[in-house]
């Protein structure tokens, strides 16, 4: 290999004054590049889940110094480089001190950071920590936007004139212009967001990299809200909440794409912890802006509702976003977005690398692998048509199938009624709209302090263990709250509406809340997992549009007959007398349908290799359906009936896609013992 060459982008040249040969070409007649990166003829998540494999080690020595060679990082570092590039075959490889980790010749501090890298997970540079913050505190400031509106809800109708029609269950009722400018107002950021916010991610990303991402999202954000606490009327609060769902959509997705290219994969890999801390953190921001309602509601109230306290509630998530702003470019930006924008940058990288990583040889070992998977990515896209493959393919179209189930049932399950419109719901409900505020502020306590026990139950119970637990409980929550407003009592019926929708949010909060984005991002096959992804992401958008729009229209349309929303004098508002809300029994019923869409639909990827998803998702749906009725019968067997040990269902994978004599059968884990 000493006069050999390896370039960007897959070519290999024997001699400078000859032309560049295609790798795979070259390797048929010199072995020892056989099964670097294109040459391997693997599956295409096999080549991304190790492009080193089989490679000798005197070969991965010679790709890393000339890896060195290539993209000018110092001759010095030929040696750290070659130490590197057998680092980033098998990371494990220096515990044998005794053979092959040996010959590294790796010193104490190396050999001790490798150690701690395996021993203690969370020991990482302050720089690393920092990059989270920014993380967590983008999260934030998506739950705080999505709630600010909350406690606004029951002002700002009467200051800009929007009054709903007296009795809507006159059998001529249509929806007012009033009630339908009111849904589009409240859901105006997640059509932007769906429309054209999530697909400006990837043109800001490859021009303005991940923290100009974030820094221009987070300015856009608190903008907007300055300009919807000052909205003179419908008209400027709408374009403000339409220009806000821009920075929604673009933040949402650049966050966890900057926290998964940046932290080490021992970190990404155990917990899968950057998708469940985003749901968790955007909890927490839930939680504050109803507190933000709360604690706002006696500034400068007024009879006539052109008070000061509705603007400052949905103005108060301007607040977060300029700290984030100032401290963005204080951490490293990703290592992967500087190597794809081309060789000159690796040595930008390979900075950021030393600033998120204990010493050199991890960084240098993370620079060669990150090379390599880009590599080997350039080579699926052309050799597949990755965008087709999500429907055409079956493995992926069972996926992409189950991931939209689960993102689809986020929303339809009802939980953004409670998001957006508790308030208001609860104020109708009682009379009392300081009362309202304070309930729905309970909402937030209880769906941030219940979506931490989902870090450890998503992992011990698995993703669709947890949903088939909690959807039925989902439902019978949901009906209860539609079932509250049968009472005229007032003080009953705050009661029972506060506590069915509590107790709703206590079975959404550890299971539909996290679940639904983690499943999305591990399900997909790695060539696709970004296109998947997504369209997952738009998908939940565009249904979290779908039912905040239509919620108005819906409550005042779906009560049953005799119920009569009419203005009340000892109140001074509009408000409903005692009957059926169809509209959460509506919601309830999307639960029930849910639970048995993943029963049928939805595999099991707890604790799932790349190589057991693919045995998975090739089960067909039809099998996978039926499989789901004999776990059913299984659970009534034995714990209904009481029956001694009854036969456990087995999921059957065809493995016919694999080389080598599997067998048929496997248990891939449905409900818990």
């Amino acid at each position: 290999m000493s006069d050999e060459k390896i370039l960007a982008g897959g070519f290999v040249r024997p001699n400078p004054s000859e032309p560049a040969i295609p790798v795979r070409e070259e390797w048929t007649r010199d072995r020892t590049l056989k099964s670097f990166i294109t040459a391997q003829d693997s599956t295409s998540d096999g080549l991304l889940a190790n492009p080193l494999a089989g490679l000798q080690h005197r070969q991965l020595r010679a790709l890393g110094c000339e890896f060195v060679h290539d993209y000018d990082l110092g001759e010095e570092n030929n040696e750290l480089f070659a130490k590197a590039a057998i680092l980033a075959q098998d990371n494990m490889i220096w515990k044998d001190q005794n053979g092959a980790g040996r010959q590294l010749a790796l010193n104490v501090e190396e050999l001790s950071a490798l150690s701690r890298e395996e021993t203690h997970m969370w020991d990482q540079p302050w720089a690393l920590y920092s990059l989270m913050i920014v993380c967590m505190g983008s999260a934030a400031v998506q739950g705080w936007n999505e709630t600010a509106v909350n406690g606004a809800n029951i002002f700002y109708q009467k200051a800009f004139g929007l009054h709903p029609k007296p009795n809507p269950n006159d059998p001529s009722y249509n929806p007012t212009p009033d009630e339908l400018i009111y849904g589009l107002i409240n859901s105006a950021p997640y059509l932007g967001c769906a429309l054209i916010g999530c697909w400006l991610t990837s043109p800001l990303n490859r021009i303005l990299g991940r923290r100009g991402t974030i820094f221009v999202t987070c300015l856009v954000s608190s903008v907007t809200c300055l300009g919807q606490g000052l909205a003179k009327n419908w008209q400027q609060m709408l374009v403000a909440r339409l220009l806000l769902g821009l920075a929604i959509g673009a933040k949402s997705a650049t966050v966890p794409i900057y926290a998964a290219e940046s932290v080490p994969a021992r970190i990404r890999g155990s917990l899968v912890m950057m998708w469940q801390m985003h749901v968790l953190w955007t909890a927490f921001g839930i939680a504050v802006g109803l507190i933000a309602g709360a604690a706002l509601y006696n500034v400068g109230i007024d009879p006539d509702c052109r008070s000061l306290n509705w603007r400052l509630m949905i103005g108060s998530p301007m607040i977060l976003p300029p700290f984030l702003c100032a401290y963005v470019y204080f951490c490293p930006e990703s290592p992967r977005w500087y190597m794809k924008k081309g060789p000159s940058h690796y040595n930008d990288a390979f900075n950021a690398l030393k600033r998120l990583r204990r010493t050199s040889v991890q960084s240098a070992r993370d620079l060669f692998y990150i090379h390599c998977l880009i590599t080997a990515e350039r080579h699926i896209r052309t050799n597949h048509r990755r965008f087709s493959e999500l429907f055409s393919v079956p493995r992926n179209r069972r996926a992409m199938v189950a991931s939209s189930i689960v993102m689809f049932l986020q929303q339809m399950c009802g939980v953004n009624i409670i998001v957006y419109y508790s308030a208001e719901v609860i104020y109708e409900a009682t009379g009392n709209p300081q009362r309202a505020l304070l309930a729905s502020m309970g909402f937030g306590f209880l769906n941030f302090i219940f979506a931490i026990p989902a870090i450890k139950t998503i992992d011990s119970w698995g993703r669709r263990s947890l949903l088939l637990f909690c959807f039925p409980l989902m439902a019978i929550f949901m009906t209860l709250t539609s079932l509250s407003f049968l009472t005229s009592n007032l003080d009953i019926r705050a009661g029972l509406v506060l506590t069915s929708m509590y107790l709703f949010t206590i079975a959404y909060s550890p299971s539909e809340g996290p679940v639904p984005f983690t499943y999305s991002a591990e399900c997909h096959a790695l060539h696709i997992r970004d296109l998947g992804m997504s369209f997952a992401t738009a998908l939940t958008w565009l249904f979290n549009w779908m039912v905040s729009f239509t919620w108005p229209m819906m409550d005042r349309k779906m009560r049953s007959h005799g119920s009569k929303y009419q203005y009340s004098p000892e109140k001074g508002i509009f408000q409903w007398s005692a009957g059926f809300s169809g509209g959460f029994a509506f919601y309830a019923g999307w639960n029930v349908v849910g639970f048995f869409l993943i029963l049928l639909f939805v595999p099991e990827t707890k604790g799932r290799t790349l190589e057991e998803l693919d045995k998975v998702f090739e089960v067909s749906s039809r099998e996978h359906a039926w499989y789901g009725v004999e776990e059913v019968l299984y659970i009534i067997k034995r714990f209904v009936l009481r029956r001694e040990r009854p036969t456990k269902p087995l999921l059957v994978c065809d493995r016919k896609a694999f080389n080598g004599v599997y067998d048929s059968r496997e248990d891939v884990r449905g409900f818990p013992e």
